[in-house]
């Protein structure tokens, strides 16, 4: 048996040590699961066992490319660092040439399993040395134990990757089958991603319809990045967008051109397009803060295949959007035709319209604002929204403006650019200029005109903080409720314009009426100047007449807050709106009364005037005045309908001036007519009764010497004479002033008139009472006496019978008197003789005291006159 030397015995021994420190390498290798501390345990045994001043490992990715891991030990943070960074950016396969400042390559052991080169472990000294061949053999079997489990920590780990790439696929997919919400799964989406890759921070961009990228969703980023468009070329997110391919970047600051300020502390990331049918519609990124994690081509084919699953929630989301905003733009509309149906007042339907707007459009604000008189401004009507407060009351002038080019195009106007200049907006209620909200916020600006028929009635308007906003369907849609506002407004315009004829067929109607009915002359004008004023919304009107004197014209009527002091002035027809108005034969209107050179400055001061409009009154044969209404009711003068209502009244009125001078006319002509009847009747029979006496008396004058019994027959007969005109004396007074009528009653009174038309004409006449029979109002019998009297003396004159009856029928409410005879009768309806006062007067008399009067007949057939006189409640 060979002696063993005490060398051989120490070798031995180390012998025996490096396989019990293999032994218990191997043992917490197995026993340990990661892979970076089984390289931190390489490095620490290379460095103990050698005595080197230190050591490292370099492991490649799978496909032996680029080095994918390292790590070290005994190297200074600050060298550690800059020799990592040294070896990621050599070439390939050259990294184990570079050496760590102050130190050489002392060894290199390569890490290999079967055909598998893993990598390489290195030891790095100050100075250079030899290693036995026992210390190589050692190293070796480490590197080899090490290689195998390095091998099964990366077998483990691409399984549990895969595993874990499998659980987040599925739990995208099942997000994207019940999250509706886009963007609390866009959070999912990134989490899920963060958490398979190792990485940090994700962000989601998506492609906006103008090419640009609006983050959507971040994990782990400040949340004002949420919604900020980034350009093309800037990040990862615009090389992609500007590339349109995916982006690995192992050194964030370096690789990317135009890193963004928000990540500063990202080291690393990986970026892909996300695609649906051949377009591109987003950006999906992840980012990693720790220096050593670096993504690779398996990280990016998980990023692709998760970009998928994104793009089918973008296209589900964006179904589902459209069919939401379908939806509820038809609840919308609905909504709005229900207001439009309901609401007669245009206000209440533009208020329902502009919210139904805001909620479905997604705009800040909405306004609808209005033309005014004279269509140099736009009103603001109605505003619902953020900036409601801020645009109530206010005014934009059409010209110069971009509701103006609206207004004058018939077409939207869409504004993007931030306004420069003050706003032209006013207030209503100071005049004074405020900052447009639109400039205050950078709000972009929609204006689409409200047009119906033909005809511009306003603008709507919509604003929004986005400055790219606006797209087709957002202003299609704001398009219908512009259009339905302008069927509103135009709806409202017609129910005001049918309210309005109605009123003035109303008015019409009355005035018709009152010109029928009532002889009293200044009430007639003085209904008509009311009539008029309410149909015009007028503060007042004036009627005034031609005086005698030709150079004036009287205020003979005045309703209004200014009556008392401009009824009776006098205004000169030369220099005053009447004065033109007669002299053009023309209405005359004016917007500024007091400035105009027309005006007759002494009377406009008195009445306040702002606003007047003066048409003249005329009949067929001459004009009789002027008739003027002033002060139109709220902004604006007169309107054309205005003059024509006033045309119309003032022909009323002229014709009612000449109804009642023909209606004095016919009076006179009837107390003359009257006159003359007396005086035939004084002639025919008084007269001639006294002449008679007169001869007489004569004749027992020249007899009474010498035949005084023939002188006193003479006396005798003329005393019959003077008798007998004397009772014709007192049937006549009787018909003027009757005081048995007044003292007796009616009754009394025509039971004398016909005995004393039995005693003057011979005609037997007939009178018949029924019903209760009582005194009634005086003017109720004086008519009734009238008219019967008036009739009987048409029967004698007229009829040719000797027998007539007169029935009186006492009703309740009603007289009724009824003159009836068999004579000869005529035709009421072929033409009539001119001088036909006394069936005049009959009438005039019945109308008179509300009622009315019907005659019968027919020739050959008598005739039958009755008036009905209605009795006052009570009497």
């Amino acid at each position: 048996m060979p002696v063993q030397t005490e060398a051989d015995l120490a070798a031995l021994r180390d012998e025996n040590r490096r396989l019990r420190a293999l032994v218990d390498f191997s043992r917490q290798l197995t026993a340990e699961r990661d892979l970076r501390a089984q390289l931190r345990l390489l490095c620490t045994e290379l460095r103990r066992a050698t005595g080197c001043s230190a050591s490292a490992v370099m492991l490649r990715d799978a496909d032996g490319g680029r080095v994918d891991s390292i790590e070290t030990c005994g190297l200074p943070l600050d060298t550690d660092a800059s020799w990592q960074h040294a070896v990621r950016a050599a070439p390939a396969g050259a990294e184990h040439d570079v050496a760590p400042d102050g130190l050489q390559l002392q060894c290199l052991v390569p890490l290999v399993v079967g055909d598998d080169r893993l990598g390489v472990a290195l030891l790095f000294d100050e100075h250079a040395r030899d290693f036995a061949d026992e210390e190589l053999g050692y190293l070796t079997r480490l590197a080899d134990a090490a290689a195998m489990s390095i091998l099964n920590v990366r077998l483990y780990a691409q399984t549990h990757l895969e595993l874990r790439r499998r659980d987040a696929l599925r739990k995208v997919v099942a997000s994207i089958s019940s999250e509706l919400d886009l963007d609390s799964l866009f959070g999912r989406v990134i989490a899920s991603a963060v958490e398979l890759l190792d990485a940090d921070d994700g962000v989601i961009c998506v492609i906006d319809r103008d090419g640009a990228a609006r983050v959507r969703a971040a994990h782990n980023l400040p949340p004002s990045i949420v919604g900020m468009v980034i350009p093309a070329g800037v990040g990862m997110t615009g090389r992609v967008l500007l590339t349109r391919e995916a982006m690995i970047a192992e050194r964030y600051l370096e690789d990317v051109p135009m890193p963004l300020p928000e990540a500063t502390m990202v080291q690393s990331g990986v970026a892909v397009p996300v695609w649906w049918q051949g377009r591109m519609v987003g950006v999906f990124c992840v980012m990693a803060r720790d220096p050593s994690r670096v993504f690779k081509i398996q990280d990016r084919e998980v990023m692709e295949l998760l970009a998928n699953h994104v793009a089918i929630a973008l296209e589900n989301a964006r179904l589902y959007g459209e069919v939401r905003d379908r939806l509820a733009e038809v609840t919308g509309l609905q909504a709005a035709s229900t207001a439009l149906a309901e609401e007669l007042h245009p206000e209440g339907a533009l208020r329902v319209l502009a919210q139904q707007a805001l909620s479905l459009s997604g705009v800040a604000t909405v306004s609808i604002e209005l033309l005014r008189a004279g269509a140099r401004e736009l009103e603001v009507q109605v505003a619902v929204g953020e900036h409601a407060v801020d645009l109530d009351a206010m005014r934009v002038p059409v010209e110069g403006s971009l509701a103006g080019a609206a207004v004058s195009s018939g077409r939207p106007q869409i504004l993007r650019a931030p306004l420069s200049s003050k706003s032209v907006l006013t207030r209503r209620d100071t005049g004074e200029g405020v900052d447009d909200p639109e400039q205050q916020h950078q709000q972009s600006l929609l204006v689409l005109p409200l047009r119906a028929r033909g005809r511009t009635l306003g603008t709507l308007s919509a604003y929004t903080h986005h400055p790219e906003a606006f797209h087709a369907r957002q202003v299609e849609l704001l398009s219908t409720f512009a259009s339905q506002a302008a069927i509103s407004l135009d709806n409202a315009r017609l129910y005001a314009e049918l309210h309005t004829r109605l009123e003035e067929m109303v008015g019409l109607q009355r005035l018709g009426t009152l010109l029928l009915e009532e002889h009293d002359f200044d009430r007639v004008l003085q209904s008509i100047c009311q009539q008029l004023q309410r149909l015009t919304d007028a503060g007042g009107v004036g009627l005034a007449l031609l005086e005698e004197d030709p150079r004036f014209l009287e205020m003979r009527t005045v309703v209004g807050p200014s009556s008392d002091v401009l009824r009776g002035v006098r205004i000169p027809t030369e220099g005053s709106f009447a004065a033109e108005a007669l002299r053009s034969n023309r209405p005359q209107r004016s917007d500024d009364a007091q400035n105009d050179p027309r005006g007759y400055k002494t009377s406009l001061v008195l009445g306040n005037t702002r606003t007047i409009l003066s048409v003249p009154m005329k009949t067929r044969q001459r004009t009789v005045g002027v008739l003027s209404v002033y002060n139109k009711d709220g902004e604006g003068g007169f309107t054309d309908r205005d003059a024509d209502l006033a045309t119309f009244f003032a022909n009323q009125a002229a014709a009612a001036i000449e109804n009642a001078r023909l209606y004095e006319q016919t009076r006179e002509y009837a107390v003359v007519e009257e006159r003359n009847r007396l005086a035939r009747e004084l002639h025919d029979s008084v007269t001639q009764s006294l002449f008679s006496v007169t001869l007489l008396c004569e004749a027992a004058l020249s007899l009474l010497d010498r035949d005084p019994p023939k002188a006193r027959e003479r006396l005798e007969r003329a005393n019959d004479l003077a008798q007998g005109a004397l009772a014709e004396m007192r049937a006549l007074i009787f018909q003027l002033r009757p005081v048995t009528l007044q003292e007796e009653g009616l009754l009394s009174a025509l039971k004398k008139h016909l005995s004393a038309v039995l005693s003057r004409h011979g005609r037997v006449v007939e009178l018949q009472v029924t019903g209760s029979e009582r005194r009634l109002p005086a003017p109720i019998e004086n008519a009734a006496f009238r008219i019967a009297q008036e009739s009987l003396n048409n029967v004698v004159k007229h009829a040719g019978t000797a027998r007539a009856r007169v029935h009186l029928e006492f009703e309740a409410h009603c007289l009724r008197v009824t003159t009836r005879d068999d004579g000869l009768g005529f035709d009421p309806s072929a033409p009539r003789p001119t001088n036909t006062l006394g069936m005049t007067s009959m009438r005039e008399r019945a109308e008179g005291s509300g009622g009315r009067l019907i005659v019968e007949s027919a020739p050959g057939q008598g005739t039958r006159v009755s008036a009905e006189l209605p009795i006052p409640h009570g009497e």
